[in-house]
């Protein structure tokens, strides 16, 4: 008896969420074309995300990649603090642009599921640390605010 490795189908059935993902994005990276193929089967087969388990990956992602990060011992408004966390700072707002806007009619249709993701988003946002730089409160934050307002209008 010799070993073998196990089908692709069994495997992909014993990975968790975290090694999926990895996979799903390596493959994505290495091959560009099945970012398509992979949003189109994606919608066909309706494995579109939930309200609720997108609020709390952004929730997630706001507490473990920005406000953890936030020194404890230091002003969370200085401008080191703002440094500390500035890349996954913005990577949140591409994050949560892109969620919002496939929260929105067109792509929603559910009126009452819009006004939920929306309050939500808006719930989340307000966690969000100030900083003593303009630029930052200006740009960064400013910008969303506004798309917020946008969506709610």
């Amino acid at each position: 008896i010799k070993g073998k490795q196990l089908p692709l189908q069994r495997l992909i059935n014993v990975l968790d969420k975290e090694q999926l993902c990895t996979l799903v994005n390596k493959l994505i990276q290495e091959k560009p074309e099945l970012n398509e193929i992979v949003l189109k089967k994606t919608y066909s087969l309706k494995l579109i995300p939930g309200i609720e388990n997108s609020l709390k990956y952004l929730e997630n992602y706001l507490n473990g990649k920005i406000l953890k990060n936030l020194p404890y011992k230091d002003d969370i408004e200085s401008e080191y603090s703002f440094l500390r966390i500035e890349k996954n700072l913005i990577e949140f707002y591409n994050i949560l642009s892109d969620f919002l806007l496939s929260f929105l009619p067109p792509i929603e249709i559910s009126f009452k599921n819009s006004i939920f993701f929306i309050n939500g988003v808006t719930n989340i946002i307000h966690n969000l640390p100030n900083f003593k730089i303009s630029q930052y409160n200006l740009y960064h934050k400013s910008n969303i605010y506004n798309q917020l307002s946008d969506a709610w209008l």
